[in-house]
């Protein structure tokens, strides 16, 4: 009677470690693929990035009208005189 109920209880305990074993390799493979999923979706999006920066130039083109900024108004000062002012 008692190697009856033992029997009975040890393959229980089998058939829930072996559900619990399952599941647990189910889970993995799941976080795996979902792992992979991530990465490669960084790593394309890193590789945009990278495009959009390598396509960027590095120097400015130069002004075809002349100097700008500050040192067109420096020019524009040396040889015109201070704007707003008439001579």
């Amino acid at each position: 009677m008692y190697d009856k109920g033992f029997s009975a209880i040890e393959k229980s305990h089998q058939r829930t470690v072996m559900e619990l074993r399952r599941t647990h390799r189910q889970e993995l493979d799941r976080l795996r693929q979902e792992k992979d999923q991530l990465l490669e979706e960084e790593a394309d999006a890193t590789q945009a990035g990278h495009t959009r920066w390598v396509k960027k130039p590095v120097f400015k083109k130069p002004n075809p009208v002349g100097f700008g900024g500050f040192i067109g108004f420096l020019v524009f000062w040396v040889f015109f005189g201070q704007p707003g002012k008439n001579r």
